[in-house]
């Protein structure tokens, strides 16, 4: 009797120590991995104006959807487009097919084919900008690649691999390799 006691209360103890055991985590699989920065909101037609001091439109971002991840603070846009004002008018209307905000920080990276538009500002002419991805710093009013870019006025064009490009009065664009430039002389 005593031995079945035994037995039973070895057996008893097993399933126990079995049924409080630490889990051992399986080897991560393509859909745990991306649930280890889960989505906590999205916004889908995203319209985000914003003012200045003054109360006039310092810029607009628009997305046809806006997905923010919690754990890298990332935020990711489907079919960015960013509208810089200047005194109350548009300046650049920039476009893209994704782009994304890194968490705390006033920087937006655009990727697939990206096109900035400069209106004609203080007698100078339209600017169309094209690249296949830019870093943009609106505040700092600065923008950056290392891909080739093409900007293209009716006097001309300049093609180049790289740019930096300072936006504020009055402004300057430094190309980083292979440039090229037309201009038709009027």
């Amino acid at each position: 009797m005593r031995g079945l006691l035994l037995i039973l209360l070895l057996v008893l103890l097993a399933i126990t120590w079995w049924a409080l055991r630490p889990v051992e985590q399986e080897a991560a699989s393509p859909e745990q991995t991306a649930d280890e920065d889960p989505v906590d909101y999205w916004v889908i037609g995203l319209d985000a104006l914003t003012f200045d001091a003054k109360g006039e439109p310092r810029r607009r971002l628009q997305a046809r959807r806006l997905t923010h991840h919690r754990n890298s603070d990332r935020t990711d846009l489907d079919h960015p487009r960013l509208i810089t004002y200047e005194g109350g008018t548009w300046r650049w209307d920039l476009r893209a097919g994704s782009g994304q905000l890194e968490g705390g920080r006033d920087r937006l990276w655009l990727e697939e084919g990206v096109t900035a538009l400069q209106a004609a500002w203080k007698g100078r002419l339209p600017v169309r900008l094209e690249t296949p991805d830019l870093m943009v710093e609106p505040d700092e009013k600065y923008a950056e690649t290392a891909s080739p870019v093409e900007i293209t006025r009716e006097d001309g064009w300049i093609r180049a691999i790289g740019m930096q490009a300072w936006l504020n009065e009055p402004g300057r664009i430094r190309f980083l390799a292979d440039t090229r430039a037309h201009y038709v002389v009027q």
